[in-house]
């Protein structure tokens, strides 16, 4: 998204005060709004995709991080993100595979940003093959399949680190890849696991609340 584009700005309550190109948003610390969309696949005990953040993102690069998320533009709201899951991943959903799972906060602020998010959660169930996506080299360096069992063992701390399959983005090259707590994004409300609880009660038939 262009440094140009122009955002919404909230205040503390996610009442909206107007406008401002994104470089500003994150120059000044203004609150706005983004959409974090978790991919849920149902089959095999369940699992979660998580992608890894490109080699050179300006933050937390080569991480891994939520399936797909960004920047919801002026005027766009709600599933006008779906959008990030086809730009990002090549993954197209319908509004029947969605559930809202609420509005999360986020604040980082380093030497280059000031990043006040309301991060507008979404699950997404979709149950094709990791080697059906598409992920796009210049959004992020492979997608990951991350069994539910083994992730909560990881976030949970019984086990050090889990292998998970992974699909290289450059050649989509299907690979094994060794993930451990410090290579997901770090978080202090234990993001992580929270989203392993959710993805682990919408397979069962259940609530997704957390």
């Amino acid at each position: 998204m262009p440094e140009h584009e122009l955002l919404r700005v909230y205040d503390a309550n996610l009442e909206c005060l107007g406008e401002k190109p994104r470089s500003a948003v994150h120059r000044d610390g203004d609150w706005h709004l983004t959409f974090h969309g978790w991919v849920v696949d149902p089959n095999q005990g369940g699992a979660l995709i998580l992608q890894r953040r490109g080699r050179t993102h300006r933050n937390y690069p080569g991480l891994f991080d939520v399936s797909a998320a960004g920047h919801y533009l002026a005027g766009e709201n709600g599933l006008d993100g779906m959008r990030e899951l086809e730009e990002e991943l090549g993954v197209r959903a319908s509004a029947g595979q969605v559930y809202h799972l609420g509005v999360r906060t986020s604040v980082c602020i380093t030497d280059q940003l000031r990043d006040f998010e309301f991060q507008d959660v979404y699950a997404i169930v979709d149950g094709r093959r990791l080697s059906e996506y598409r992920p796009d080299p210049d959004e992020v360096d492979g997608v990951a399949w991350v069994r539910l069992a083994d992730g909560m063992a990881l976030a949970e701390g019984r086990v050090a680190s889990i292998r998970v399959p992974f699909l290289r983005a450059f050649d989509r090259q299907l690979t094994e890849e060794s993930l451990a707590l410090t290579d997901i994004m770090p978080s202090k409300d234990k993001y992580f696991l929270k989203m392993l609880i959710m993805a682990s009660r919408i397979r069962d038939g259940q609530s997704a609340a957390v």
